[in-house]
């Protein structure tokens, strides 16, 4: 992990620092232990790894948005907490019940449970409108423990992005490499609005 991380500093500190210079420092063993203790289990030793290397990104800001990836923020595991908190609220609350008692369905991909959230679905992206990538911790029979997936807060679609932590930060880092994450910014009136690392095909005319 902490090579992995090295080669992906290198590279953005080349091609977008500003988004290098927004991560924070790691995040320490007292911070990861309260956030085990709020969910129930353990975290998976690569995002344990990952996490004491870089606690996030700085809180969600406007003028400009700064994104490490996909337009959404690196949480800190501080972030992590009250994220994972308020959903957990809503959920006790029975906000995501129907008139007719039932639990809301949504369209997961095969390994993902049929649920609106999950208190095991630990969001580690946050897109500001409450949208996530997140480790899947209680996944479905044919899923695998740890997965990446992506939720929307109001889209039913629920979709693996890869089979571990590992494997996204891996994929991560050569798409760096090799030129399908680019920088991408833009402006308004002639203030830089959003600076972040994005997918090349995007913005392919």
């Amino acid at each position: 992990m902490k090579q992995t991380w090295k080669t992906v500093e290198d590279k953005l500190k080349e091609m977008a620092p500003m988004v290098y210079e927004d991560l924070n420092e790691g995040a320490t063993q007292e911070q990861i232990d309260e956030l085990e203790r709020l969910i129930g289990v353990k975290l998976p030793m690569d995002f344990v790894e990952f996490y004491k290397i870089h606690n996030g990104q700085t809180p969600i800001k406007f003028d400009p948005n700064i994104s490490l990836f996909d337009h959404t923020k690196l949480m800190s595991i501080e972030e992590i907490i009250e994220v994972w908190t308020r959903w957990k609220e809503q959920v006790d609350a029975g906000e995501f019940i129907d008139d007719k008692n039932m639990p809301w369905k949504t369209n997961p991909d095969t390994g993902i449970k049929n649920d609106w959230w999950n208190p095991l679905w630990i969001p580690f992206f946050d897109d500001a409108d409450c949208n996530h990538y997140c480790i899947d911790l209680d996944p479905a029979k044919d899923g695998n423990y740890g997965q990446v997936i992506k939720t929307w807060h109001d889209d039913k679609e629920r979709r693996v992005v890869t089979k571990s932590f590992k494997d996204w930060f891996i994929q991560f880092k050569e798409d760096l490499l090799n030129g399908e994450l680019v920088k991408v910014e833009f402006s308004s009136e002639g203030n830089l609005t959003y600076f972040g690392i994005d997918y090349k095909k995007l913005y392919d005319k």
